[in-house]
């Protein structure tokens, strides 16, 4: 459905009859109507943004509420809009459709722990989610990205089968669905939105956190090139620069409400951030267990502290093309370096490591699954990466290209588009998926869940994983230092315990 929000010019003629604005000559232009394509998420935030933006300049927005997923098409095809409201990774599908004409960040999406008023349970911790007679209800990791969040984060702490237990059958499409179980209280807790979760204290409270997930989800507004109201939605851009942060923190879009970064720092590297400094190292999310250790070995033996931050490989270039931070970029292909350099961004490099592509199938393998040709088949459900987020997804095009599979043999049969790699492993070993490509070392880690189906070589493409020194480095010195103990034999030996391939595969 789509709802209407008009403030008349006629409110905004009393207000500067009264003092009460200071425009512009700029604002003093005659009353522009935008179309601002909005998340359902950020309907509150937006509505009063609007009426701001309204009274302030005499100009009106019409809010067309809708899934970001629904929305998207549209920018796509140029077919509808000026603004667009959503949250990561649209604004990358929404540059790469070149469709993004500017973007204002004005938050971030968290997952919080949310419980009935008063906390009945006494509840804490997401670890108490698991604990006996706990009624649960968690986002359906199928529909939504809060819930794939959490069912990693699950995962990852070893609690999720006795967190399943209390959900049984509630996973939920909507998060205004969680929030009205507890309000019935057919449920004692529950994990949603933040910002969401804001639109119900009346009857419920958020947990603090910290909690811990991989991903960080920034909101933006975006202005699209397409518009033929440019004017109109740049003064719309500068307008939400000034106001729009401060009012989504209003309605509680902030970071601190709820996920912990995966920006990892150890007690020791903190030490020695205090003594010798801090590298921030861009790493892809499937080199993560590797560049960890490495990165804690390099803080021992030379005193500076290596916060790495996990995403998927094209996610952190663009974060890297746009905010022009950090020291080392290592994501999981070398064609994004090569894109990095081109660019101006890169002052050296050295190589890490190898990924290998490789089939998982839910263990025991009940598809018969044995060769790129059976995903394909009928009734086969597999799942791929992003090609416009993560290295794999990209490298998976390139072999269905090469072994001259269509794409639309493959498209008939993918269920789940994940952004890092290390989605489609949980996927398998939850079951919800028949078959994925993953790299080897990733792979490895799901040994006890699934099995592997190698790739032969002549059919397959491998990564080769370099690491870049960013011009953006406050510390090249040190950074240059990192990519050489990246090609030492000591961190060569740290990719080979978790599996990675280090010698150029035949």
């Amino acid at each position: 459905m789509c709802r209407t929000i008009e403030v008349s010019a006629l409110l905004a003629a009393i207000a500067l009859l009264a003092g009460g604005c200071n425009r512009s000559s700029r604002q003093a232009e005659p009353a522009v109507e935008l179309d601002i394509l909005c998340g359902t998420s950020f309907g509150p935030p937006m509505q009063k943004l609007v009426e701001l933006y309204a009274q302030q300049t005499g100009n009106r927005a019409v809010l067309v509420f809708g899934g970001s997923e629904d929305h998207l098409p549209k920018v796509k095809l140029n077919a509808a809009g000026d603004v667009y409201v959503s949250h990561t990774p649209y604004m990358q599908y929404t540059r790469d459709a070149g469709a993004l004409l500017r973007e204002v960040e004005v938050g971030h999406l968290a997952p919080v722990l949310v419980v009935r008023k008063g906390n009945p349970k006494g509840l804490k911790s997401v670890e108490d989610l698991g604990r006996e007679g706990v009624r649960v209800v968690l986002p359906n990791p199928e529909f939504s990205t809060c819930g794939e969040m959490v069912f990693k984060m699950l995962d990852r702490k070893g609690i999720k089968e006795g967190v399943l237990k209390n959900v049984g059958n509630d996973l939920v499409k909507h998060h205004s669905t969680v929030g009205n179980h507890l309000k019935l209280e057919a449920r004692d807790a529950g994990i949603m939105w933040n910002g969401v979760a804001h639109n119900f204290l009346d009857v419920i409270e958020i947990v603090p956190g910290p909690y811990e997930y991989d991903d960080e989800i920034r909101v933006a507004v975006m202005g699209l090139s397409y518009s033929k109201k440019k004017h109109a939605v740049e003064q719309f851009l500068d307008f939400v620069e000034k106001h729009g942060r401060r009012v989504f923190t209003e309605f509680g879009y902030v970071k601190n409400a709820a996920p912990k970064q995966e920006k990892t720092v150890t007690p020791m590297q903190d030490k020695a951030a205090s003594r010798g400094g801090r590298l921030l190292l861009l790493c892809g999310a499937g080199i993560r267990p590797a560049a960890a250790e490495i990165a804690e070995e390099f803080s021992r033996l030379h005193g500076v502290a290596v916060e790495c931050d996990y995403a998927g490989s094209e996610m952190l270039l663009s974060r890297i093309k746009l905010r022009r931070q950090g020291d080392l970029y290592m994501p999981g292909d070398v064609h994004y370096v090569d894109q990095a350099e081109r660019e101006g961004l890169i002052a050296a490099r050295g190589r890490a490591c190898y990924f290998i592509p490789v089939i998982l199938v839910r263990k025991g393998n009940p598809k018969n699954i044995g060769s790129l040709a059976d995903l394909t088949r009928p009734g086969v459900k597999v799942g791929l990466g992003d090609p416009k987020a993560c290295a794999i997804g990209r490298k998976c095009a390139m072999i269905f290209a090469k072994n001259t599979i269509a794409e639309a043999d493959i498209d008939q049969n993918v269920k789940f588009r994940s952004l890092t790699v290390n989605e489609l492993g949980n996927l398998i070993k939850l079951g919800r998926l028949d078959a994925v490509i993953v790299w080897d070392a990733v792979a490895a880690y799901f040994a006890d869940d699934a099995d592997v189906i190698p790739i032969p070589p002549k059919q397959n493409v491998v990564s080769e994983v370099v690491v870049g020194v960013l011009k953006s480095s406050a510390h090249p010195e040190l950074a240059g230092k990192f990519v050489e103990f990246v090609g030492s034999p000591t961190a060569q030996a740290i990719f080979q315990k978790h599996h990675y391939t280090t010698t150029p595969p035949e």
